[in-house]
């Protein structure tokens, strides 16, 4: 018999620190119950709707929470995963993925990493390192930001991932950094959802080439990015272009493990 966690007995902070508070606050978004309204939350855990909408605008701040713009309500978000690192190892995604990986790097000699979106960055999960002597290595937890990193192209080309999310940050300025305009970003985005991956040809370092690839669940909805990293100085054109399609055909291995096919793309 699974057992089911609700809201019907306040979880009441355990003191009254402001840490106990918010972990209280956190408690009450369950896998049953992913989505939590304020009123639903004051209840829950025996606080004012005036103290619970400030902590989760601190936590929305902090991208631990994120609201869905339709409902208003709140659920967690993958702001988290940056302070729970040993925690990591039991998410479905990296254990699905790791195989994948591993054979990508065993391949390639490269490093492949693992990547989630927050609606603002794309954080490193996971990660295999290549084997040669000079290789590209990000530790876990690891956020990119800027434009000029594959993995947040390849992000931002699928509006940022779960409905409800906003992508931030995306202006006039960012794009213009690399010397696009917004609309030649809006155009280099359709050609990433065309192709099914994203290049970083020593765009954001003149010593680093990264290439990185969407993966989709079973509703075909974009749920985290392969990235292979490898140093310019042995990765030319001719091998991008050999680099690409095994990205590009890892992400999918990965997908289809989730339960992805081709007919349930979005």
């Amino acid at each position: 018999m699974t057992k089911t966690t609700t809201h019907s007995a306040p979880q009441a902070p355990r003191s009254n620190s402001t840490i106990s508070t918010v972990a209280a606050i956190l408690r009450c978004f369950t896998v049953d119950e992913p989505e939590c309204g304020v009123t639903e939350i004051a209840e829950a855990v025996g606080l004012h709707k005036s103290s619970v909408s400030r902590t989760l605008r601190t936590l929305e701040a902090e991208r631990m929470v994120a609201q869905n713009p339709e409902t208003k309500k709140y659920r967690l978000n993958w702001g988290l995963l940056s302070i729970v690192g040993p925690l990591l190892s039991h998410l479905d995604l990296r254990s699905l993925a790791y195989p994948t990986m591993k054979e990508l790097a065993g391949q390639t000699r490269e490093t492949v990493s693992l990547c989630v979106f927050d609606g603002v960055e794309a954080i490193v999960v996971e990660q295999v390192q290549g084997t040669e002597m000079i290789r590209h290595v990000t530790p876990i937890g690891t956020r990119y930001l800027s434009l000029a990193h594959a993995t947040v192209r390849v992000f931002h080309a699928w509006g940022g991932g779960e409905p409800g999310l906003k992508v931030e940050g995306v202006d006039e300025v960012q794009p213009a950094v690399l010397g696009w305009s917004k609309e030649s970003y809006d155009q280099h985005c359709a050609e990433i959802r065309e192709r099914l991956y994203a290049v970083n040809n020593r765009d954001s370092n003149a010593d680093e080439v990264g290439i990185a690839s969407p993966i989709f669940d079973h509703r075909g909805g974009i749920v985290g990015a392969l990235l292979l990293a490898a140093p310019a100085f042995r990765t030319s054109e001719e091998r991008i272009d050999t680099l690409c399609p095994a990205v590009r055909e890892a992400a999918e291995t990965v997908g289809r493990s989730m339960g992805f096919t081709p007919e349930n793309f979005r």
